[in-house]
């Protein structure tokens, strides 16, 4: 009960905290409360029509594609987002469209950057800035206004202040949660509840923040070290799961704590005796990467059909472990898809080999109750 104790105190001055700090008020400020998209009856094909000829056109218009013609286009599309009228399914989309027309607009800049003259780069560059404040100022009316408050208010004592006096509110609302903290600390590693030399905890409790950041960064290194050492000692076990005595624990806490380099605690480990038996990290990449890395099979385009493809996908003989009804090679032939949906099927027909299944007997291929399927 004593160890559970203080633990049970601190996460209860961590909620104090969360509260003291508003964080919940920080997250409803931030939640998007505008309404879902639309489900529309065509399921977003006009929509994408919409920006697919956008899209087009600026690709046509190659360097022609000027800033005033790529702030009209993004002004459309964010008009019509604030209408709330891409379909639920379009509406995904519409940034991937903003992130090509941006793409373009991009290109063209550095385009001009090299074939222009500095005199005609900047009154590009000028053009650019008039397109972008035309675009706010239709998407957002008050851009202009706030953003000549703000400039105003960085330029007044009165702003600057704030900042002082918001952290002085902050070092008080938490200031008794410190003093709780410092004292769990302090019991935790005496085991006493009399602090013994009260000026010293007076004074890191003044400097509360820097104290509880220095023992968070202490505790940190501290657990990095032990999780070194304790990896430096399993690699010399007989097998990985060995369990680890309380005197070896003890030891590598002891060890942790002092100026023992961990070079130096492999050489005390060497002196020992004890030897390495098995590099553990890169045999478990090593294993990973064999388990998660597919050998995948290739797809090829058997019939083309007026905008329509035949997918056909061929699989190898011997592919499924040796099973007597795969032995011949299989052919898997699709329905015919068409063009949007060739890239989703192909890769949907891409498969897993799986290691090879051990032989099975006959007679429980198709048994339902739970018993062994290898004889």
């Amino acid at each position: 009960m004593k160890e559970i104790a203080p633990t049970i105190m601190k996460f209860i001055l961590a909620a104090i905290f969360i509260y003291n700090i508003n964080l919940p008020a920080f997250f409803n400020k931030i939640k998007d409360d505008s309404p879902p998209p639309p489900y529309k009856a065509d399921r977003g094909r006009a929509d994408i029509d919409f920006l697919n000829k956008m899209l087009k056109k600026a690709e046509s218009l190659g360097d022609r594609y000027t800033p005033e013609l790529y702030f009209a286009d993004l002004t459309k599309i964010r008009m019509k987002e604030q209408k709330n009228d891409f379909d639920y399914y379009a509406k995904i989309n519409v940034n991937f469209f903003v992130t090509d027309l941006c793409n373009l607009n991009s290109e063209n800049l550095r385009y001009h950057r090299v074939k222009d003259s500095d005199e005609k780069y900047d009154q590009l560059m000028q053009r650019l800035k008039v397109a972008r404040d035309e675009h706010l100022a239709i998407i957002d009316p008050g851009y202009k206004e706030r953003e000549a408050e703000f400039s105003a208010k960085l330029h007044t004592t009165a702003f600057w202040m704030t900042i002082p006096i918001a952290l002085a509110n902050f070092y008080l609302r938490n200031f008794f949660l410190a003093l709780i903290l410092l004292w769990l600390w302090w019991y935790q590693e005496t085991g006493k509840v009399q602090i013994k030399n009260p000026l010293s905890f007076i004074l890191c409790l003044i400097f509360y923040p820097i104290t509880v950041i220095r023992v968070w960064c202490k505790s940190l290194s501290l657990g990095s070290r032990e999780w070194a050492l304790e990896i430096e000692l399993r690699k010399r076990q007989k097998t990985i799961f060995s369990m680890i005595s309380e005197d070896e624990l003890a030891d590598i806490r002891r060890i942790a704590r002092s100026n023992f380099k961990i070079s130096d605690y492999r050489r005390y480990l060497d002196n020992r005796g004890l030897v390495r038996r098995q590099a553990l990290v890169p045999v478990m990449v090593i294993t990973l990467l064999c388990l998660i890395i597919p050998r995948v099979q290739g797809c090829e385009i058997n019939k083309v059909v007026t905008n329509e493809y035949h997918l056909e996908i061929q699989t190898p003989p011997g592919s499924y472990g040796g099973h007597e009804d795969y032995d011949d090679a299989q052919t898997m032939t699709s329905a015919v898809i068409n063009t949007n949906q060739f890239m989703f099927y192909a890769f949907l027909g891409q498969r897993i080999e799986l290691p090879p299944a051990p032989r099975q007997r006959l007679g429980f291929r198709t048994n339902p109750d739970p018993v062994p399927l290898i004889g």
